[in-house]
């Protein structure tokens, strides 16, 4: 699962990093926190992970100002933690709207194959398996759209995309752009056009 193995990748970087943090406090609790992601992730607790993650953003911006994390490091820390935020709102379907539809009743059909003419309700029995495969597509690709444009110097085109990910339609491209910009992982430099361009 893509959740729990970012969880490890982060966990074990934090660490590594918190090695070579002077203050005691900042070092314990940054690793205390890496562990309890770790743990959360383990038992998806999505929830509490959502915010394991929002501290230990924090915790790094503030080692990064005094000194004791380094500034490229903390940016692929945080780069990494809202990748990781963005999978888990996606995976645990947090970013979701509700769904109205389920508010309203529906009109039943009436099965003339059965001798008791029994009503069936046209409302499929709901199976989220083809659901859960189709958000962890989305994971995946948003994953290496972030990590194509994190290594692009002067930022990414569509077309570098398409390059990139050549099974993908330009449509489905186009709103991974969007949903990276609306969470504010990606910024969007240009106006809608071929110049346009997407950076970190």
């Amino acid at each position: 699962m893509f959740i729990l193995k970012k969880s490890r990748e982060i966990t074990y970087v934090l660490l590594r990093v918190a090695v070579y943090i002077r203050r005691s406090e900042l070092r314990q609790r940054i690793e205390k926190y890496a562990f309890q992601l770790l743990e959360e992730a383990s038992l998806n607790n999505f929830e509490k992970m959502l915010e394991t993650t929002r501290v230990l953003k924090a915790f790094i911006k503030f080692g990064e100002q005094i000194y004791e994390i380094e500034p490229l490091n903390s940016s692929i820390l945080i780069n990494e933690l809202s990748t990781l935020n963005t999978a888990i709102r996606q995976f645990a379907g947090l970013d979701k709207l509700p769904d109205l539809e389920s508010l309203f009743s529906k009109p039943s059909i009436i099965n003339k194959n059965k001798e008791n003419s029994s009503e069936i309700s046209l409302k499929n029995s709901s199976n989220n398996e083809p659901e859960d495969r189709n958000i962890a597509k989305s994971i995946i690709r948003q994953s290496a759209i972030l990590e194509k444009i994190k290594g692009s110097k002067d930022g990414c085109q569509l077309k570098d995309l398409i390059i990139l990910l050549p099974g993908v339609s330009e449509r489905t491209l186009r709103y991974d752009l969007q949903k990276l910009v609306s969470q504010g992982l990606v910024n969007k430099v240009g106006s809608s056009g071929p110049g346009t361009r997407y950076t970190i």
